[in-house]
């Protein structure tokens, strides 16, 4: 009998530690709420199955997972620019305020905000939060195409919580990680 109970317990034990270890699915959410036609829209996807569909789309702008940055003629040395933004100190970077709108990008205890409150037009807020260890997965090639594949499976070893927030007169949209 008491071997019984033993071998039980070992067996619970050893199912036990292997839920523990198994790591929990991660879900990316978006809420739209659109006050001008009463409409909401919920989406919740697991992370993989958003890679998936990464891979399964192919229009001009997304191929491959690969998202196409329009940075208007601008030479950007991506390697160089997210390597600065991720050695700097916690520091407010950049403070721009005129007539169309505000706009604040910081670095605070190991996440990057971006905040922008339009002051003209629909007067619409974005607040974006983004950890700081996300700049290693973030990859843009030389025709200047965004890894979005890669940049969203390294949010499945983040910490939860709110990325974007976009407030505006016609509408309100959340997009987090849970």
């Amino acid at each position: 009998m008491m071997r019984k109970i033993l071998t039980l317990s070992a067996a619970f034990v050893l199912m036990a530690g292997a839920l523990i270890a198994a790591e929990p699915t991660r879900w990316l959410n978006v809420h739209v709420e659109s006050t001008e036609d009463h409409a909401n829209v919920d989406v919740r996807v697991p992370l993989g199955m958003v890679l998936t569909v990464l891979d399964a789309v192919k229009t001009d702008e997304l191929q491959a997972g690969k998202i196409v940055l329009h940075t208007d003629e601008a030479d950007i040395d991506w390697p160089k620019l997210l390597k600065a933004i991720k050695d700097a100190p916690d520091a407010q970077f950049v403070t721009v305020s005129s007539d169309d709108a505000d706009v604040k990008v910081r670095k605070e205890a190991g996440t990057i905000y971006v905040d922008v409150n339009e002051k003209k037009d629909d007067n619409a807020q974005v607040q974006v939060q983004l950890p700081a260890s996300l700049i290693d997965s973030i990859t843009i090639d030389q025709d200047n195409r965004l890894d979005l594949k890669t940049l969203l499976a390294s949010l499945s070893s983040q910490t939860m919580g709110d990325l974007v927030k976009v407030t505006a007169p016609d509408a309100n949209v959340r997009v987090w990680i849970d």
